[in-house]
């Protein structure tokens, strides 16, 4: 488990690759991280508490692995860049107060993708690919 603020208002990382083998994120873990512009969430995370992510003005985009079964509120509030979000689940798998409490004060046009989103996307641009060598 990460404490609830251990990284919060590290105004200076950019980057944070997560070890496997933890389980929990707590509230607030990356709040205030201005120039957080990349963060690998482990397959091993179940649980992502509240405001992990609040006021990270740098994010634009990130990855929920499907092993997340539980996601607090307002986790990407005041991610002013934040375009993108891509679940690792379908749609029927997500809790619906994901979607409703992720967005918070973000932009309007933050784009939720889900596992099936990202799938037929690649069977799009391969078949794109696949009509261009012909």
């Amino acid at each position: 488990e990460i404490e609830a603020a251990t990284f919060m208002g590290f105004s200076y990382v950019e980057e944070i690759k997560l070890p496997n083998g933890i389980k929990m994120i707590g509230d607030m873990v990356f709040s205030n991280c201005g120039k957080l512009k990349k963060v690998e969430i482990p397959k091993t995370v179940t649980s992502l508490g509240d405001w992990v992510f609040t006021k990270c003005p740098s994010l634009t985009k990130i990855s929920i692995p499907a092993s997340v079964v539980d996601c607090g509120c307002y986790i990407f509030s005041r991610c002013t860049k934040l375009k993108e979000v891509i679940i690792d689940k379908s749609r029927q798998e997500v809790k619906e107060r994901w979607d409703k409490q992720w967005n918070g004060d973000t932009e309007k046009d933050l784009r939720v993708k889900f596992k099936e989103d990202v799938e037929r996307e690649r069977a799009e641009a391969k078949e794109r690919e696949r009509i261009e060598m012909e």
